[in-house]
């Protein structure tokens, strides 16, 4: 018997005393990793959990293709891919290369290679129609985060020495070094879609951010001081109007553009240990979010309010992916 679709689609659920509306009948896919060495896939609406893999570790990341066909799933040194509407618990692919934990990873709008950073001190680059990794770019220190540029041509990696660097694809070559606090790890990488805006939090607890006029050229940064223990997570809403910044000390900041600045807004309380991760739907009404504390949370952006709390992992929640989008 075919298990259900992991794809959900609903016209309007009512999640707490409020109302998320999909008139276009937009797919919502949600998965979990946990140090349990678990991903889940999730039915929000219903607080339910639609299928359990194990996986040979603890997971480190997660990302979702953009046609929302495959899962990325990165534990230790490995990153499998899961075909995400199968029956099956086995990955579709694996690749191997990295000899440190895989700490970021993403792929291309297109679908047709994988970019990984490693706390082996590189970035690889994955090319789906051949096995392997075709590139590697030594970083010279340990990456925790590796995003893709908007325009597709540039990989910007923030690392443990605290520098931020952003690659040309098509040279080879880092083009520019942005070191905005000295030996301070960069933790999270953020980038507005129209490049307009980079930001970078630390283990501090900073934030700083830089604009681009032309999305090459970086003025600033500009520093918000927006929490006291390390910044794990930062991430732009995706019409940039929202950051949030979620933190060791246990909490979410949402951080509001007021005159072409980020103010804060409100702080989200209800996690009771560090907050891994956070990622916003695609109108940017609602953030989730993965906590040591074994649970993920829905949250409406607006009022602040909880809307669900989803249980089901037996160790910390390290990562979630989230697409809700119309493909």
């Amino acid at each position: 018997e075919d298990s259900p679709s992991l794809t959900l689609s609903k016209t309007e659920i009512k999640l707490g005393k409020s109302i998320m509306a999909d008139t276009s009948s937009n797919p919502f896919i949600l998965v979990t990793g946990s140090y349990d060495n678990t991903i889940r896939y999730w039915d929000p609406y219903r607080n339910a959990t639609l299928k359990t893999i194990k996986h040979d570790t603890y997971i480190n990341k997660l990302e979702i293709t953009p046609d929302q066909q495959l899962v990325a799933v990165a534990g230790g040194n490995s990153v499998k891919l899961y075909e995400i509407n199968s029956n099956s618990n086995y990955p579709l692919l694996s690749y191997n290369g990295h000899t440190g934990n895989v700490t970021s990873l993403g792929f291309n709008k297109y679908c047709k290679w994988l970019y990984t950073g490693s706390e082996d001190g590189t970035i690889k680059i994955w090319d789906f129609r051949v096995q392997g990794f075709q590139r590697t770019f030594d970083n010279e220190s340990a990456v925790n985060d590796v995003t893709l540029h908007p325009n597709q041509g540039e990989l910007i990696s923030g690392d443990r020495s605290g520098l931020v660097k952003i690659r040309d694809l098509g040279t080879d070559k880092c083009r520019m070094e942005l070191a905005p606090e000295n030996d301070k790890s960069i933790m999270s990488l953020t980038v507005s879609y129209d490049a307009c805006h980079l930001i970078a939090g630390n283990s501090s607890g900073n934030c700083y951010v830089w604009q681009s006029k032309d999305g090459e050229n970086h003025e600033g940064p500009k520093k918000i001081s927006a929490h006291e223990q390390y910044i794990l997570k930062c991430i732009l809403s995706p019409d940039a109007e929202y950051l949030a910044t979620s933190s060791s000390d246990t909490s979410i900041k949402l951080w509001k553009m007021v005159d072409d600045t980020y103010v804060h807004d409100k702080t989200l309380r209800g996690h009771s240990k560090w907050v891994w991760d956070c990622v916003f739907t695609c109108d940017g009404k609602y953030l989730v979010s993965a906590s040591t504390d074994i649970t993920a949370k829905f949250w409406e952006v607006e009022s602040g309010n909880i809307l669900r709390t989803l249980q089901g992992h037996s160790k910390g929640v390290t990562c979630l992916a989230l697409s809700d989008h119309p493909v």
